[in-house]
């Protein structure tokens, strides 16, 4: 799922309604220094709780050009 950081309370409630377990969640921001612009979760059905918090994921360097690891991401 993907969702505003703002919301990640909720999001996190109503996956436990559901009977969704956050499973891993990865902030992403345009900048290293910026505030995070969404959150990337992903979820189990009926397991226990065990979230993962991965390392943030930067879009930009500080050059302004994507990093490696957008790159990665946009040519796999």
């Amino acid at each position: 799922m993907v969702h505003r950081p703002a919301r990640l309370v909720d999001l996190v409630c109503a996956m436990r309604a559901a009977g969704l377990e956050p499973r891993r969640a990865r902030f992403v921001q345009s900048r290293a220094k910026s505030s995070p612009v969404m959150v990337l979760v992903e979820a189990v059905k009926n397991v226990k709780p065990d979230l993962t918090i991965l390392p943030t994921l930067n879009i930009y360097g500080d050059d302004g050009q994507y990093t490696e690891e957008m790159m990665r991401i946009y040519t796999e």
